[in-house]
């Protein structure tokens, strides 16, 4: 039985921006719902880069689909997924026809019987994968392998295989902290000398013990049990390596922070392995490429990579394996160099539709140097069966030049998705136009969105009193309303709502509170009721690439800051309530001004969004203030606590 193993991908994505009051990073999706175009971030490059190589790799992997991880596949070929120790190991003692009986948890491991596996109290060590390196998917699948190794072993005995399970176990018992099943030396002794020296060079490594374990293990390469000789071979050169690694913090050029010595008795316990053709020998390709690095052989480590290229090459390999290569080629600077040795064997990889992902990626290559080269329509051919997001700013700009309107937009419908692309195509047809574009559309946010990146709230009353009987005049009109609230233009806002041109709507509830601000009356009471109305009604802007991107069309109409504020919510309107009112003045209008500017500084209180006035007084001093002056009002009942 072979198992290949591959290295790790370490995998670059590309940040982007943050909702404006969010807890982190948008999602894909969430970008596209708020217009902005992640893919406008994408340079144009003189050539394609290691970092484009890696974003590339991420987006083809990704394509893959996430491939199905195997904790384990037994010799007969039965496959485990997520498994647990028990799960696996008990069928396969079953199987074997041996004398032996695993429980997952039960009494007391001390006093079981001769031919009785058993760890009382929480099952079986390595019942579960975990995070750290003893007991992790990989220790657990190690512990397999032996098990397999050790029953079909027809050498060793019911009790020696019963006894070097228990042997195994015991170290990752050690590793997570767990009561062990102490082996008497009858029990010791039953195991072969081999398979003993080499679970006590084990029992080294996961403890850290690296030198240690490689001195023990690199004793046991020449054994006559060839599975030990087979595994010791790999695992000395993974101690030495790791113990060579010992000063160094692991970032930027390790230069003389490395053991030199141990690093090349790593080199030498590799290629042995790999000249045996041994069990992990794609895995010691790989870590032979690390000790070239960390010595600072970078021709040796380039080479190896070439010949891990030609190995693929020669097999029947996945674009997977390809790809990750690639992906760490790219990461010492060998990202192009790579590629343009894979485009070599271009027809060799064309007529296999397993390896499409990495003919997607030479295209996306062979596209660039056509774009640079001037010879547009063979990149534009090219670039749009790749079909990679990297491709997007080449293909539009290809389109642009052109004047090509309807290239344009089958770049936008290859790359763009939701309300994103629903903008982009609305602004083809703004040169003709003009705003109508994006508001006469069944993609309502996107007339609303519009409508916010205006810099001027009158210049957007020009357009809704043009287009009354629009289907979007809804948003059209909180669009408005809400600029005119923020910017407390509230003269303005009192003549359009007393005006009957338009229906207020839920905007209505303000009429009064409206007036009396445009009228200099009761004002302590109207902005009261104004920041009610925000918290209640109004929402705070997220970040869009909307206002950006509509200012870059025409920044005369459209303002990257727009129209809404993010930081004029319902506290804003509070604190300009409670400074109408005189120290010797009683009103109710001020005791509920107060709870509700109080009650806005609790973490997380639904609709008290944008930001509290620094002139604002503290939550404390307004506390006092209103039981100080409103007693017994029923403002002052609800408002127990200050924050």
């Amino acid at each position: 039985m072979k198992l290949k193993a591959l290295s790790l991908l370490l995998l670059l994505t590309a940040s982007h921006a943050v909702f404006a009051g969010g807890g982190g990073p948008p999602s894909r999706a969430e970008l596209w719902k708020t217009f902005y175009n992640p893919l406008a971030d994408y340079p144009l490059e003189e050539s394609v880069s290691d970092n484009t190589i890696r974003r590339l790799v991420q987006l083809l992997r990704d394509d893959l689909g996430v491939e199905k991880k195997y904790i384990y596949r037994t010799g007969d070929g039965q496959w485990y997924s997520e498994a647990s120790l028990y799960e696996v190991l008990n069928p396969m003692v079953e199987s074997s026809g041996r004398d032996l009986v695993v429980y997952s948890s039960g009494g007391s491991a001390s006093q079981a019987p001769d031919n009785t596996v058993i760890f009382a109290g929480g099952g079986l060590p390595l019942e579960r994968p975990g995070w750290s390196d003893c007991t992790s998917a990989g220790a657990l699948r190690g512990t397999l392998e032996l098990a397999e190794a050790w029953l079909e072993d027809e050498s060793l005995s019911d009790f020696a295989v019963r006894n070097a399970l228990y042997y195994r176990l015991n170290i990752a018992a050690e590793c997570q902290k767990r009561p062990t099943r102490k082996l008497s030396e009858r029990e010791l002794q039953s195991i072969p000398a081999p398979w003993r020296d080499y679970l006590a060079a084990l029992a080294h490594f996961y403890q850290h013990e690296y030198r240690q374990a490689g001195e023990t293990f690199a004793k046991l390469v020449d054994s006559e049990q060839a599975t030990v000789a087979d595994l010791s071979s790999y695992l000395a050169g993974r101690a030495f390596l790791i113990a060579a690694q010992g000063d160094w913090h692991g970032y930027g050029d390790p230069g003389e922070a490395v053991d030199r010595t141990l690093l090349a008795r790593s080199a030498q316990y590799f290629r042995q392995h790999v000249e045996r053709d041994g069990h992990y020998a794609d895995s010691a390709r790989g870590l032979l490429r690390r000790t070239a690095y960390l010595a600072g052989d970078r021709k040796a480590y380039y080479a190896g990579l070439k010949q891990n290229l030609d190995r693929l090459l020669a097999g029947d390999s996945t674009a997977l394996q390809f790809l990750q290569v690639i992906d760490e080629g790219s990461r010492f600077g060998q990202g192009p160099a790579l590629l343009e040795y894979l485009d070599g064997h271009y027809r060799q990889f064309a007529g296999d539709s397993e390896l499409e992902s990495l003919v997607r990626l030479l295209d996306f290559r062979r596209g660039v140097q056509h774009f640079r080269a001037g010879e547009q329509e063979e990149a534009y051919r090219l670039l749009m069966e790749a079909g990679l997001e990297p491709a997007y700013p080449y293909l539009v700009q290809i389109a642009r030049e052109s004047g090509d309107r309807q290239r344009l937009a089958a770049v936008y419908r290859k790359f763009l998705d939701g309300n994103t692309l629903a903008m982009h195509r609305a602004a083809l047809d703004y040169a003709e136009r003009g705003a109508e574009a994006f508001v006469d559309t069944d993609n309502a946010p996107l007339a609303k969105r519009s409508a916010l990146a205006y810099c001027s709230a009158g210049n957007l009353q020009e357009l809704v009193l043009g287009n009354l009987s629009n289907k979007n005049l809804p948003e059209l009109r909180d669009a408005l309303y809400d600029a005119y609230i923020q910017r407390e233009q509230f003269e303005a806002l009192n003549r359009l709502m007393s005006s009957g041109d338009i229906d207020n709507g839920p905007y209505e509830a303000i009429r009064t509170a409206v007036r009396q601000l445009a009228r200099g009356e009761s004002l302590g009471k109207a902005y009261m009721n104004i920041g009610y109305f925000v918290a209640e009604r109004m929402t705070q802007p997220k970040y869009s690439g909307a206002n950006k991107f509509l200012a870059s069309l025409d920044g005369d109409r459209y303002c990257e800051s727009g129209l809404k504020s993010y930081d004029r919510g319902a506290q804003y309107f509070y604190r300009l309530s409670l400074a109408q009112f005189t120290p010797q003045e009683r009103s109710t209008d001020e005791a509920k001004a107060l709870h509700f500017m109080i009650n806005c500084d609790r973490m997380g209180i639904r609709g008290c969004w944008g930001t509290r006035p620094e002139e604002a007084e503290s939550s404390e001093v307004l506390f006092k203030r209103l039981h100080r002056k409103y007693p017994t009002s029923q403002w002052t009942e609800k408002t127990p606590y200050f924050y």
